[in-house]
């Protein structure tokens, strides 16, 4: 039986080969968006024989990136779909109120400044409690 590319053997995952299968199962798990630490495990191969591959090959790393954008890509077309298509208004409100400063929710601040001229010699001699008693006072 010839060997390809994928039959060198990881380090920390003992006799697991590298295998198109075991590709094909990662980059499954990477479209869910499964950190790519789970997906080796679970593919029994190391992250460096993983790294390493994708170094060697263009194509593994191109096919990698685009399984990485896979969550972020479908979850935009179900946004698209329900505002163009299903004509949902809560989700354009939601949408919109993300992407456009015109629309996202206001605060208001209500902010009150109060000067307050006090002698230090008033504080002296004071106890905690007088001077949480004269504090509230001032500050109402």
């Amino acid at each position: 039986m010839p060997k390809n590319k994928y039959t060198k053997r990881a380090k920390v995952h003992g006799n697991s080969k590298f295998t198109q299968v075991k590709w094909e199962h990662m980059m499954e798990l990477i479209k869910m968006d499964v950190q790519i630490q789970v997906a080796c495990d679970y593919a029994k191969i190391s992250q460096e024989t993983f790294y390493q591959r994708m170094r060697e090959d263009s194509n593994l790393s191109e096919e990698y990136a685009m399984a990485k954008q896979f969550v972020d890509v479908a979850s935009s077309q179900n946004i698209a779909k329900s505002i163009i298509k299903d004509k949902d208004v809560e989700i354009s409100k939601r949408y919109k109120q993300r992407r456009d400063r015109r629309y996202k929710d206001k605060q208001e601040v209500d902010q009150t400044n109060k000067n307050i001229n006090i002698d230090l010699k008033d504080l002296e001699g004071k106890s905690p409690k007088e001077l949480e008693e004269m504090r509230k006072q001032l500050l109402g």
